[in-house]
Order: C-alpha cells, then structure tokens, then sequence
C-alpha cells in the first residue's frame, strides 16, 4: 500500500473519529508514520536503522476494546460498592426522630429573632425552649407550647 492510499484511509478514518468524538486508530496512525513514501519507497524506520523493526503496536493495544469493558465493569462496581457503603454509614448514625405529642423540643433560633443573653452578650442562644408538642403534623413544624417546667 502506497503513502497516497494510506494517507486517504487516514483522512477518512480521522474524519469519522471527529465526527463520532472517538479517539483515531493509533495502529493506522503508527502505519501511516512508518510506511514508505513514493520517492525513497523505504520507510523512515528503514532508512534510519537500516531494517524494518517488528511493529509491537498492534499486538500491544489488540486487546484495548477488552481492557476498556473490564475496566468500566469494576468501576461500576466499585462505585456501588461505594454507595451501599455510605449508605450504611449515613444509616447507623443518623437515626430519624419524630416527635410526639407531650415531648418536649427545643428550637433552633434563626438569625433574626433575639433571646435575652443569660450568660454575656457575645453568646446568645441558638436553640429556644423546652417548648411542649401539642401537634406533631409534620417532621419540621410542629404546634408548640412553652413548657411549664
């Protein structure tokens, strides 16, 4: 095969490879690079040491599609294997809590309301209460009471 139909294979072959966003054949690429040209009809490799060296470039990537499957198979289970672990984690030590009628809750002050500071004014309260549930409704807004403790 001549450098002229090599070099159409290559264009063609390239073309797709853009085209589909996939990397270019590197045997057609080493193929190209090392075949010879009209003018000297030896290959590079030829004419730089004389011989042409056996191509260990096919024999090396002839197994790549398989490497490929058998390295996206243990990914994905390795990232599943990853979520059921964090999922047991998240499991053991976050335990939901719904409050019941009678229980006695504290709130999470937000930014804006102010509680007169009991032990100096830097430190204020982040939580108000003991406040009695009189309501469960849902898991965030519950009817409260101030307790009478």
């Amino acid at each position: 095969m001549d450098n002229d139909k090599i070099h159409k294979t290559l264009h063609v072959l390239q073309a797709r490879c853009e085209k589909h966003k996939e990397p270019s054949d590197p045997v057609a690429n080493t193929r190209f690079d090392t075949s010879p040209t009209n003018p000297a009809s030896k290959s590079p490799d030829e004419m730089t040491f004389g011989f042409q060296p056996f191509a260990l470039l096919p024999s090396a990537i002839s197994n790549l599609p398989e490497a490929r499957i058998v390295n996206r198979l243990d990914a994905k289970d390795a990232l599943a294997y990853a979520e059921l672990v964090m999922t047991e984690r998240h499991n053991a030590t976050h335990t939901p809590w719904h409050p019941q009628v009678g229980d006695l809750v504290y709130v999470r002050r937000h930014k804006g309301y102010q509680v007169p500071p009991k032990i100096h004014h830097k430190f204020g309260a982040q939580h108000t209460g003991p406040f009695k549930v009189v309501d469960p409704g849902c898991r965030r807004a519950q009817k409260q009471h101030p307790a009478k403790i």
